[in-house]
């Protein structure tokens, strides 16, 4: 198994791909992965115009999980369960 730091998988994800972070609530939502994602969009713009499709309740109201990508532009359009917590 490689082991990638969340950066180099954020440099992977190009305009207007599908991200599908996992997850269900707010337990095993890849945090790193959103928080390299935030980082990459704010310093670049990039990647901008995602779908984002997303388990129930990906977030915490608080700045964590899915709210970390509601950047202006980042996200093109966004599927999910349940959206109380983002």
């Amino acid at each position: 198994m490689q082991i990638v730091a969340a950066s180099e998988i954020a440099e992977m994800i190009f305009d207007n791909a599908t991200v599908i972070p996992g997850g269900f609530g707010c337990c095993g939502h890849p945090d790193l992965f959103t928080e390299a994602l935030q980082a990459r969009f704010e310093s670049t713009g990039h990647p901008n115009s995602l779908n984002l499709l997303f388990a129930p309740g990906a977030g915490d109201k608080a700045g964590k999980g899915l709210d970390r990508l509601a950047a202006k532009g980042m996200v093109k359009q966004a599927i999910g369960g349940f959206w109380g917590f983002c």
